[in-house]
Parts: C-alpha cells; sequence; structure tokens
C-alpha cells in the first residue's frame, strides 16, 4: 500500500504540473492577445490623429481667404457661362425661327439696313406670321434722307402692300418719321424674279 500512496501522491504532482502548464499556456495566450490589442489600438489612435491632421489642413485650405476669393469667381465665371451659353442657344433659336420664314432673311434686312442716307434710323420692328405683316418705325433727318428712304421702300422687291398714314415733323431738328406696315414678298419670288430680268 505504501506503493500506492507514492504513486497518488506522484500522480497528483504530475497533475499539478499539467494544470500549471496549461494555465501557463492560458496565460501566454492571453498576453498575447492583449498585446496584440495593444498595438491594434496604438495603430488606430496615431492613424486616428494622422486623419485629423489632415482634415484640418483640408479645411486650412478650403478657409483661405485666397482660395475662397477664386471659388467665388470661378463660381461668377461658370455663372456668366452658363449665361452666355443661354443667350448662344436662344440666338442658334432665333436663327432657326429667321431661317424658318424664308420671307424675312438676312437679304432683306441687310437691303433695309445698307445704302440708307445718314441719319436714317429704322427701329421698333415687328412681324406676325399669322398676317404676314411687318411694321416697323422710320425716322430721317432732313427731308433728303427721308424722300430717298420712301423710294427705296416703295421700290424695294421684298415688299408688297406698302401702307403709312402721313408722316410727323419735327421743325426744331428737322426730323420726319412714319410707321410702316407691309407685307413681304418670298424670297424665291425675288430670285427668281431678279434672274428673269
Amino acid at each position: 500500500m505504501k506503493n500506492k500512496r507514492i504513486d497518488l501522491y506522484v500522480q497528483r504532482q504530475k497533475a499539478k504540473k499539467q494544470e500549471r502548464s496549461r494555465v501557463g499556456g492560458r496565460t501566454k495566450v492571453a498576453l498575447a492577445f492583449l498585446i496584440l490589442l495593444v498595438a491594434a489600438a496604438a495603430f488606430l489612435l496615431l492613424d486616428t490623429n494622422r486623419m485629423e491632421k489632415k482634415t484640418m489642413e483640408g479645411n486650412a485650405v478650403l478657409n483661405d481667404p485666397a482660395n475662397l476669393a477664386r471659388y467665388e469667381e470661378i463660381s461668377s465665371l461658370n455663372q456668366r457661362e452658363a449665361s452666355y451659353l443661354s443667350i448662344k442657344e436662344n440666338l442658334d433659336g432665333l436663327n432657326k425661327i429667321i431661317d424658318s420664314y424664308p420671307d424675312m432673311n438676312r437679304d432683306f434686312f441687310s437691303h433695309l439696313m445698307t445704302g440708307n442716307a445718314p441719319g436714317v434710323v429704322l427701329s421698333n420692328f415687328s412681324y406676325d406670321a399669322a398676317s404676314g405683316l411687318f411694321s416697323m418705325f422710320v425716322s430721317a433727318e432732313g427731308y433728303a434722307g427721308w424722300t430717298q428712304i420712301i423710294s427705296k421702300l416703295e421700290e424695294s422687291p421684298y415688299i408688297t402692300g406698302f401702307e403709312y398714314a402721313g408722316y410727323q415733323r419735327n421743325l426744331s431738328q428737322n426730323i420726319y418719321s412714319a410707321n410702316y406696315t407691309f407685307r413681304l414678298v418670298k424670297v424665291t419670288q425675288v430670285v427668281d424674279g431678279a434672274g428673269g430680268e
């Protein structure tokens, strides 16, 4: 029996050793995990500080008065560009509209505007597509300029049904003026008529 007690004692000692080695292994694993956790936290803290510095630098650049002034200028230029593009599109649309009415093309306006005596002013143009009536206001300095523009309008190959109900005369400035209404002749008729002569 003596041997059995010794064996039991030895067995207990072996069990305690195994238990210590298991606890020591667990402690080592826990310590390694704790070291890894501290390293990860330190990395996250450093990375957060780095990102905060970058954010502060970015905010400083964004809030710099010189950059804000440039941003305002660029915004203003973008708005002006959009406005100019809108105007250009409207002008392109107007050209398409003018081109869609072949009676009222550039040749007609060139005929009206060029070759007039000094002091002749043509203004307040209007065109009613439904009735085909074109209206405008004409003024001229002096009787010679007035008779020249009247003759030009009466003899124009672009105009038919020329009407006006008298004119006004400003004696102090020697200016003659009147409103005119007429119908336009189709450009193809003018071109064909000119070619046939």
